[in-house]
């Protein structure tokens, strides 16, 4: 594996779109959805440490689209449990796949993410 970031070997794979909770009570359904390849991104302990946020996960999502395409991540996102679609973070999320145009800066699509 080499890191998202730099290139260098990756040592860890950093729960990238939605977070893994430690010590948090999470269902199996939960676990199920955070701990997929489209959440696991592989970096290095350096990249992990000093970059980290928004930006990753704006990166994250363009490479999710190129990779694998947009239906296919709206499909898993909208795989999310419940409690978890009314939060705040599957929200902004799931506006950046409709907003995204991949290999461009994040601006709205001329089709409204409806393609």
């Amino acid at each position: 594996m080499i890191c998202f970031k730099c290139g260098k070997p990756a040592i860890e794979l950093h729960h990238t779109l939605f977070g893994n909770r430690r010590g948090k009570r999470a269902s199996k359904q939960t676990k199920e959805f955070v701990n997929v390849e489209y959440n696991l991104m592989p970096i290095c302990r350096v990249c992990h440490i000093n970059h980290g946020g928004r930006s990753n996960r704006e990166a994250w999502m363009k490479h999710l689209i190129r990779e694998f395409g947009r239906d296919v991540i709206i499909q898993w996102l909208e795989s999310a449990p419940d409690n978890m679609k009314r939060g705040d973070l599957w929200k902004a999320n799931r506006r950046m796949v409709d907003f995204s145009n991949v290999g461009q800066s994040w601006q709205p699509s001329k089709t409204g993410g409806k393609e």
